[in-house]
């Protein structure tokens, strides 16, 4: 290979080479010379004349280029032409210069300036009591709100947070209820217009982060318990964010930490979106502490013992009433007369039928315990009815953040069949207290007895018949995705925003790469050698 080099100097002297590849080709050769250490001193006698051929060769072009600079450019006073170099021609002028000698001046009046610019928000615009500060100035200027926002985010949140924390109770929720509408209109519009602009989505979701940890404090505040459950959000998450400013990485860093300690904190296999009920069970524990909602339960079982008690009477009046019409039915004979041919005919006027018809249409409407008969499945639904303004934010934002915005949509979960909501429920309905928007609520796999073929039962029967359980198996279920909530999390991945798409052509099959770094280098030069002979 050393032999090889000097003779490729030979050649590149003497097809005049650029300079640069000259040199390059002698630092080369001295790398190699050191390296070899050649016992053959011919070689390295070799290849020492190259170097010093291109060594001489350089500083022969280098004197050239030093004599080239050291001639003064040609001038000769004689050649110059004073009246023509020194005239101004203004030919087109004169009608101005006219009128300034003659104080001559256009009044003619200009309009008046009036600067217009979109509106510019900070931190208590976008998050106070206006809810559409933010939907407006978008309107306006698209990006520049998207801007505004991001930035009053990075700089005051943290001091809004301080400041909003102490607040009462209803402060607090209204604080959260602003998040909520922010952190959803944000997060539409941006994926919209920084679509294809990993940069951009990455900065989305770092804004985005940092306003579901800002609602993670304040309900946290407001509901201690819920430190011991899963933030659900991994710590891990967006370490492939494309960040470009160090402030960036420090903020990311920050929140990392926020995660980390609160996953530290929170009891293994603690979740909220978990579909189990039992005695560690969120809302349970919620509702062991809170005697509104046991107050609650009483309310709705009272109720609904009064409403069973008059159905057991609507079914004694009905069983009299069955036991009346079979004696009467009994006590007659078929109505008959003579037609005109002397044949028998059964009267259509007949009493008889028309008793035993009307005995055959006697029914009653079954009634539905209000409540599951599982004693924990009651406490979620209780819970459900009445549960914090805090916690259902929490639970929809975090829902919409993890699985609308950072699960691929190829990897989302399919639409779930559901029967009924909660809210939708006619015997507990009156009981429902609170926003009633919120985009995750309990619904039902099954139906109801009221709305099943089950729903009304034939005279006689007993008052264990017209007593049922509930019929309704409740989930936790978004209404806006209509999928489960339980078990929507294991796919999240931010990998693709975040990952720029190599366009369609001979490297296209480097997107694998591109997007992560589980791979060797072998694999990825193979795979840029198939594509280069394919």
């Amino acid at each position: 290979m050393a032999s090889l080099m000097t003779d490729l100097v030979h050649k590149a002297l003497e097809g005049d080479l650029s300079s640069d590849l000259l040199y390059f080709m002698s630092s080369k050769i001295a790398r190699r010379l050191v390296k070899l250490q050649p016992e053959d001193g011919l070689l390295a006698k070799r290849m020492h004349k190259a170097t010093a051929d291109i060594k001489d060769w350089l500083e022969l072009r280098w004197k050239e280029v030093q004599a080239a600079q050291a001639d003064s450019p040609h001038w000769d006073a004689a050649e110059m032409d004073i009246a023509r170099d020194t005239k101004l021609s203004l030919t087109g002028s004169e009608e101005y210069i006219t009128g300034v000698l003659h104080h001559i001046h256009d009044h003619s009046s200009s309009p008046e300036f009036q600067p217009t610019h979109p509106q510019r928000g900070a931190i208590n615009d976008f998050l106070g009591s206006d809810a559409g500060f933010f939907d407006s100035a978008y309107i306006e200027d698209s990006f520049l709100a998207l801007s505004d926002f991001e930035c009053a985010i990075e700089r005051d949140i943290d001091d809004w947070v301080n400041r909003v924390i102490n607040l009462d109770a209803a402060g607090i929720d209204e604080a959260c209820l602003s998040i909520q509408a922010c952190a959803t209109s944000y997060s539409s519009k941006a994926q919209s217009s920084y679509s294809n602009n990993p940069e951009n989505i990455s900065i989305m979701l770092l804004t985005l982060f940092e306003l579901w940890i800002a609602l993670d404090k304040l309900v946290i505040k407001s509901i201690p318990l819920l430190k011991e459950y899963s933030p659900e959000v991994p710590d891990t998450i967006f370490d492939c964010l494309l960040l470009q400013k160090a402030a960036a990485l420090e903020r990311l860093k920050i929140l990392q930490q926020y995660v980390t300690t609160r996953i530290r904190d929170a009891r293994p296999g603690f979740s909220v979106f978990s579909d189990c009920a039992n005695k560690d069970t969120f809302t349970v524990r919620y509702y062991d502490h809170c005697e509104e909602m046991q107050s609650c339960q009483r309310r709705i079982e009272s109720g609904a013992r009064v409403e069973r008690a008059t159905r057991h009477e609507e079914l004694r009046d009905k069983n009299d009433k069955y036991r009346c019409l079979t004696n009467e039915i009994d006590s007659l004979t078929c109505g008959t007369y003579m037609d005109w041919r002397g044949w028998s005919r059964h009267d259509r006027y007949c009493r008889k039928c028309e008793k035993q018809q009307e005995r055959s249409n006697l029914s009653i409407e079954v009634h539905e315990w209000p409540l599951p008969e599982d004693a924990y499945h009651a406490k979620i639904v209780v819970f459900e009815l009445s549960a914090p303004v805090t916690f259902k934010v929490w639970r929809s934002v975090t829902f919409h953040f993890l699985h609308d915005v950072c699960t691929p949509a190829t990897h989302q979960v399919e639409n779930a069949k559901q029967y009924m909501l909660l809210i939708h429920y006619q015997p507990l309905s009156g009981y429902c207290v609170g926003p009633l928007d919120q985009h995750i609520t309990l619904a039902s796999e099954t139906k109801s007895f009221l709305d099943s073929h089950y729903r009304t039962r034939s005279i006689p029967c007993t008052t264990v018949d017209v007593s049922v359980n509930n019929g309704l198996r409740f989930r936790l279920y978004d209404t806006t995705k209509y999928v489960w909530a339980s078990g929507s999390f294991r796919n999240i991945d931010v990998t693709d925003h975040c990952t720029h798409e190599v366009p369609p052509g001979p490297y296209s099959a480097l997107q694998h790469y591109l997007s992560g770094t589980h791979h060797t280098s072998n694999e990825r030069q193979s795979s840029a050698v198939d594509e280069h002979t394919s």
